[in-house]
């Protein structure tokens, strides 16, 4: 017995998979260990918001190029005491490294995505460090063009990484920002794809941009360079040093930041706190107009913007706890002009149309009015799906290897909550399939009352396709919950 522990002190097994691993600790584990290194106090009083608080050990916060050799030291020292504890298992780490590594595919294509003329995609390599960006007037990639090769652009740097890349609504021109110290501070460049030559326009401390449509200009997010505060959006005239300051964001609670709309016709200024919002707004093809203000900012009031076939749309906490989805028309985003998207866009259209054809009575509006009061009480904050749209057990199928595949959707984002319910209409999914759903996924308490609420909507257009044998139903959720 004491021979088989004596054995077993000389390693350690470790079955991963398939795979076993040992590792034998050196021979001098059993050496004096080191001290662990002891950082010295060098007290500083730091005076922030009104409060004085002491920090001895501030003069390892050192940002400045030329490093203090003491705070090398003591790095040093601890990369050395962490040695002493891990080395002896550098084969086991190594053994490790080879596992994961063993199980991603190195050489591979990013899935492609349109823009005008071109699919963007990017490359990665086995045995390069970084990807390479690609674009290509075939879907299949064919003939890629290179956009930037980041390894090439990495040589002589101990870091590098890309922040935003942007491509003119042209495709003449990229806008990317780079960091080559690690401290997330991006440089702005702009690369000329019809030459390949990169222009001198470089601005500092970049946070966020976003293209004009004319490609003539591009709007700037910066950042402080002491606070890192995004505080600052430039309007930056491409092929000149021209900066002009379109908007200073002054309260320290808030960082702002520039983007663009989903369809790229409306420019965006985003203010945001923790529990506060204001956006600005621009069409994209007038880049020296005015900006105007869609909702100033309030306490508690929090909501994004984006803009799409001629209307505003809004994810708001406005007299909704949950948040929902709210639009506007493009000649007033004001607050007064937001209308509910799921009442307005989904459920009102369809009853608009059963009352026109006599297959509800127009008395029977208040009954829905109620309903809509109570919708924000029942829908619970949590991130947009992706939604098939048509989700009953005929667009469900398997293929020839039993594996299930959906067919005949109707792609867009929303609740999840659309499709789950929808799945329990017309003769339901089998309990298997709820069963799993429930054991990775989580869902609120009144998750069978949201699904209720949801099928509404198919059942308004199968009352209105298919006739009055769906009145009931719909009659039904909607008293339940007026």
């Amino acid at each position: 017995m004491k021979l088989l522990l004596g054995i077993a002190a000389l390693f350690i097994v470790i079955v991963i998979g398939n795979t076993v691993i040992v590792a034998q600790p050196s021979k001098n584990s059993s050496s004096e260990p080191m001290k662990p290194p002891i950082a010295k106090k060098m007290p500083k009083v730091l005076k922030i918001h009104g409060y004085e608080i002491t920090d001895n050990y501030a003069w390892l916060r050192d940002r400045s190029d030329k490093k203090d050799p003491e705070v090398i030291k003591y790095l040093e020292d601890n990369n050395k005491y962490t040695e002493t504890f891990m080395g002896q298992y550098q084969g086991f780490v190594d053994n490790l490294y080879k596992e994961m590594l063993g199980r991603i595919k190195q050489t591979d294509l990013s899935v492609p995505y349109n823009r005008g003329d071109y699919w963007y995609f990017n490359k990665t390599e086995e045995g390069k460090q970084y990807p390479t960006y690609l674009r290509s007037k075939a879907k299949d990639g064919v003939n890629p063009e290179v956009l930037l090769d980041q390894n090439e652009m990495a040589k002589g740097y101990k870091y590098f990484a890309f922040g935003d890349t942007e491509v003119s609504d042209d495709g003449n021109l990229l806008a990317y920002t780079t960091d080559t110290t690690g401290y997330r501070q991006y440089t702005l460049h702009v690369k000329d794809l019809r030459t390949g030559k990169t222009l001198d326009d470089k601005v500092e401390r970049v946070t966020s941009l976003a293209w004009s449509n004319d490609g003539k200009y591009l709007f700037i997010g910066q950042e402080d360079p002491v606070s890192k505060r995004s505080d600052k959006i430039w309007r930056h005239e491409v092929g000149t040093d021209k900066n002009d300051l379109i908007y200073e964001e002054k309260d320290v609670l808030f960082n702002v930041g520039v983007g663009k709309s989903r369809d790229h016709k409306m420019l965006f200024i985003a203010s945001g706190a923790k529990t506060m919002d204001e956006y600005r707004y621009l069409a994209a093809d007038n880049p020296t107009g005015e900006w105007k203000v869609i909702s100033p900012r309030r306490e508690g009031h929090q909501y994004n913007a984006d803009f799409d076939s001629g209307e505003f749309y809004f994810v708001t906490n406005k007299d909704a706890e949950n948040f929902k989805v709210m639009r506007a028309p493009a000649s007033d985003p004001t607050e007064k002009s937001w209308v509910d998207f799921f009442i307005h866009q989904r459920l009102q259209p369809q009853l608009d149309i059963a009352i026109n054809k006599q297959l509800i009575q127009a008395r029977q509006l208040t009954t829905f009015e109620s309903l809509y009061k109570n919708l924000p009480s029942i829908f619970s904050v949590e991130p947009s799906a992706l939604l098939h749209g048509d989700l009953w057990n005929g667009n469900f199928i398997c293929d020839e290897m039993q594996r299930p595949v959906l067919i005949d959707p109707a792609i867009y984002y929303g609740h999840r909550a659309i499709d789950l319910g929808m799945t329990t209409l017309f003769g339901g999914f089998d309990n298997i399939f709820y069963n799993a759903y429930f054991y990775h996924s989580s869902l609120p308490e009144n998750y069978k009352t949201q699904w209720e609420v949801c099928n509404l909507y198919p059942l308004l257009i199968h009352l209105n396709l298919f006739g009055s044998s769906y009145y009931s139903q719909v009659m039904t959720i909607a008293k339940k919950y007026c």
